[in-house]
């Protein structure tokens, strides 16, 4: 009696799954960054010295660290991290050398933790 419109369903079920999960040449990725600021070059470490003034996610796979006024880094985090990085509410930071924080250092988001594949100082432009 109900088959029908359960094997309807379970093929449109299959059909959007499946055209959800196909792969599409990567998006560049925008960041949403305060204005009269740039991303400088990448650094290979950054002194944080355990305060963290703010943060906010900029992009899908970018936090904006704020240690300062005068200090602010983008840290880019390697996949499949980005996908939760969106609904995170707090994180923490895991440097492995003393109150340096590194490129393959980790950021800890609830129960997850993601490694640090870049940073950048966010630079005034003004």
């Amino acid at each position: 009696m109900f088959t029908a419109p359960l094997n309807r369903l379970s093929i449109f079920l299959a059909v959007f799954i499946l055209a959800a999960c196909a792969s599409t040449e990567p998006k560049p990725q925008v960041l949403d960054l305060p204005p009269e600021t740039a991303p400088g070059e990448p650094v290979n470490s950054v002194f944080v010295g355990g305060f963290i003034r703010d943060w906010q996610a900029v992009g899908h796979d970018t936090i904006l660290m704020e240690f300062s006024r005068q200090r602010r880094f983008l840290i880019e985090l390697a996949p499949p991290c980005p996908s939760v990085l969106r609904s995170i509410t707090t994180l923490r930071l895991i440097p492995g050398q003393s109150g340096y924080l590194s490129n393959f250092d980790r950021v800890q988001m609830g129960d997850i933790s993601c490694r640090i594949e870049s940073i950048r100082p966010l630079l005034a432009t003004h």
